[in-house]
């Protein structure tokens, strides 16, 4: 088994809940808005000229892992807390696990200078010329024709 697999010590007897919790892993996953560096991207070409020089770093929202109230992530220990893409979870098939999410994003529409889109301005980034371009969310029934025409009411609808 690898790490944290059944008979190695981990399962929920670590901050787990109780008793009642039998789960093979357990995991604390934190939601989080951070910086990370593009890899080689001093590289990149076509930047702006007034670009400080440098590697470029961007802001987003991702998941990192909790690793001191965590089962092991996957055989390589990835735990999310260097790159964007969150952490690695290994899990068998059979196997029960908890996750636990700790929700430490805040404001992050205002520090990622983000606003709810409202229907006209979906609209028209979606629209071709008089035409919305749905098919790449796989739209059934018939295309809106406006944007009032863009609300699902039917589930089937839900791309």
């Amino acid at each position: 088994f690898p790490n944290g697999g059944p008979g190695s010590g981990y399962g929920c007897s670590n901050t787990c809940g109780g008793p009642q919790d039998d789960a093979d892993f357990y995991y604390t996953i934190r939601a989080s808005i951070e910086t990370y560096e593009v890899p080689n991207s001093e590289n990149i070409t076509g930047f702006p000229a007034d670009r400080p020089a440098g590697p470029v770093s961007m802001l987003t929202r991702t998941f990192t892992g909790v690793p001191e109230e965590s089962s092991p992530f996957c055989d390589n220990g990835y735990d999310g807390t260097t790159g964007p893409l969150g952490p690695c979870l290994q899990v068998l098939p059979g196997q029960r696990v908890k996750i636990r999410i700790i929700n430490d994003i805040k404001d992050g529409m205002t520090i990622l200078k983000q606003h709810k889109a409202e229907l006209d301005e979906y609209w028209a980034l979606v629209a071709e010329p008089g035409q919305p371009s749905l098919d790449d969310i796989d739209w059934f029934g018939p295309l809106p024709a406006s944007p009032a025409d863009m609300y699902i009411t039917n589930e089937q609808d839900l791309p």
